[in-house]
């Protein structure tokens, strides 16, 4: 249980990163 919620968490932060550049890069254009 502990690897899995820790691997949750790691995927919302890729996650997260992934939806603030695409954020950013719509900014840009």
């Amino acid at each position: 249980m502990g690897k899995y919620e820790s691997r949750e968490r790691f995927i919302g932060k890729v996650g997260k990163g992934i939806i603030d550049i695409s954020t950013h890069l719509i900014l840009l254009n």
